[in-house]
């Protein structure tokens, strides 16, 4: 990642607030006794450049970097590993000490008499029950995509276990051979298309003819979300789902902030670029308060709303504010109006 021949000085990790696996990779890398340099790249744009591309395009965090060498998402004994392997200069002289036991040795009988009776007692209940019979299918298997669990797409032999790896990013062309490798094309078969909103290259799918249903996703996840969602309601909508700059396969613009305002400001954009009206929007997360900010004439009804996508065109009148009814009590949610097709309509 670097041009600079000179050995590393200490193991980059790079991060960013409200990331979960952020904090407890520092933590656990703090307890290690290497010497960390700990970047928030929220505050530093080449951090975040540097991040970019290591992840293929995507702001992926934590990305741990040692010296030429980049990790996107390790664990700590891939990154004690790396570190013997490219940089062992930086490796502890002292090992760490060991964390102290929290049950001490007279605690240990009683707790595992507890737990053998524990045992004892559901295996003789298990074994007194009647065999259930299932005359049904057997149930699927879940598609994992490439790995060990889906013997249609196994690892390569040669692949490294460790996550040093390159990725390419997708080009324009939308073709799903060209996307990177990390993309499930049986899980994500749709045809790829870009376009420039605000200096961001925007990526998206457009499945399907008819009202226009755009979906937007929120934190930290990307078009994918909608997939079964599209692919139900392409046959009656122009299925239309996107990816915020920085997420997926779009690439945010030099200085992005990633905020609400920012996100909204897309949106916007991006609906005027593609001549979107009558949009009847689903949204998740980050994405009811960017599609709220950006909330024009061209939605058919609230965004906030949470079943627009089986409404139909025309059905909502734009509200003066976003839906707030509350259920009739508490648990209980309130029953919502059907068309004459039965789909559920905004109130």
């Amino acid at each position: 990642m670097h041009d600079d021949p000179q050995p590393a000085e200490a193991v980059e990790v790079y991060w960013r607030p409200g990331c979960g696996f952020c904090s407890t990779l520092r933590r656990d890398l703090h307890r290690t006794g290497l010497p960390l340099r700990e970047i928030n790249i929220w505050n530093d744009q080449d951090a975040a450049t540097l991040v970019r591309r290591a992840a293929g395009g995507s702001e992926t965090v934590p990305t741990v970097v040692i010296g030429p060498h980049a990790l996107v998402s390790p664990t700590v004994d891939e990154v004690m590993a790396a570190v013997a392997a490219h940089a062992p200069h930086l490796l502890p002289t002292q090992q760490p000490p060991a964390p102290r036991a929290r049950v001490s040795g007279r605690g240990w009988l009683p707790l595992a008499l507890a737990l053998v009776a524990v045992g004892s007692g559901f295996g003789l209940w298990a074994a007194s029950r009647p065999a259930r019979r299932s005359d049904g299918p057997p149930p699927a298997k879940l598609n994992t995509g490439p790995g060990p669990l889906n013997p249609a797409h196994p690892f390569p032999a040669d692949a490294p276990r460790s996550r040093m790896r390159t990725r390419t990013s997708c080009e324009d062309t939308g073709d799903v051979a060209t996307r990177p490798a990390w993309v499930n094309q049986e899980l994500f078969p749709f045809e790829s298309h870009f376009v420039e909103v605000d200096g961001a290259r925007i990526h998206y799918i457009d499945e399907g003819q008819g009202p226009v249903f755009l979906g937007l996703h929120g934190n930290p996840t990307w078009s994918f979300l909608y997939r079964h969602i599209v692919n139900g309601l392409k046959r009656r909508f122009r299925c239309i789902a996107l990816d915020y700059p920085g997420f997926g396969l779009s690439t945010a613009p030099p200085g992005y902030r990633y905020t609400i305002a920012e996100h909204s400001r897309v949106v916007e954009g991006f609906v005027t670029q593609l001549g979107l009206e009558g949009i009847t929007p689903m949204v998740q997360d980050w994405g009811a308060r960017s599609a709220a900010a950006s909330w024009s004439s061209a939605w058919t009804c609230s965004p906030t709303c949470s079943s627009p996508a089986g409404s139909s065109a025309g059905s909502c009148r734009p509200p003066r504010r976003p839906c707030t009814r509350r259920p009739t009590h508490p648990g209980v949610a309130r029953p919502r109006p059907r068309d004459a097709q039965g789909d559920p309509v905004c109130p």
